[in-house]
């Protein structure tokens, strides 16, 4: 944390008898001595040394910062339409949820496997370019809930506004407006009828916790 800068000390008032004093008047010793013995009393006392558990308490208070993982994804790399690998870590995009991988959607009374399509579009944004990853949050299973970019492209609203994934309201409202304008426009997912993946989880006896 930025350190407080300490308060200037005030000005030493003069007397009406130092007032009127011309500048041809020396000051004598003493009471040279005197001001200066004034000054020090006047000055703020030196700040005592914090306690490792105020430190402590102040660091647990933090934000924490962002952590950034960066580098290339290849097609094996993409686990699901919200999730991939980044070197080591794994991460899930952070404010969208998309169809599962056995996920199976109707359009114009087709069965269409919307899970692949999905996981088929993410690897179109994000296979060949430097993607870019700041971990906002961890899941229960210790992956990266992170905001990625692709070439500078925010991949999350990417997939949300190609109807490939939905915005996940339970976390973020970020993507909403461009969940809005992939229904309107009928892309993707909204080109037919499907569960919300949350739905589609629940109903297979899966983990819905994202």
């Amino acid at each position: 944390p930025t350190v407080a800068e300490q308060p200037l000390s005030p000005p030493v008032s003069l007397s009406p008898d130092d007032a009127g004093a011309t500048s041809s008047d020396a000051l004598s010793d003493d009471r040279a001595s005197a001001e200066e013995t004034e000054n020090q009393s006047q000055q703020p006392p030196p700040p005592e040394a914090e306690s490792e558990s105020t430190v402590a308490a102040q660091t647990a208070a933090r934000p924490p910062s962002l952590a950034r993982t960066e580098g290339f994804v290849i097609p094996a790399s993409i686990i699901d339409g919200d999730s991939f690998r980044l070197g080591i870590r794994r991460i899930r995009l952070h404010g969208i949820d998309a169809p599962e991988l056995g996920q199976i959607c109707q359009v114009d009374g087709q069965q269409v496997a919307c899970g692949q399509n999905s996981r088929r579009a993410l690897i179109g944004l994000t296979v060949g370019v430097r993607v870019q990853c700041d971990r906002l949050d961890t899941d229960p299973e210790g992956g990266d809930v992170s905001r990625c970019s692709a070439d500078g492209l925010d991949v999350s609203s990417a997939m949300v506004r190609s109807g490939n994934a939905v915005a996940y309201r339970a976390e973020s409202a970020d993507y909403v407006a461009d969940e809005d304008s992939a229904r309107d426009k009928k892309y993707g997912l909204w080109q037919g009828t499907f569960q919300m993946p949350w739905e589609w989880r629940a109903g297979k006896g899966q983990d819905t916790q994202r």
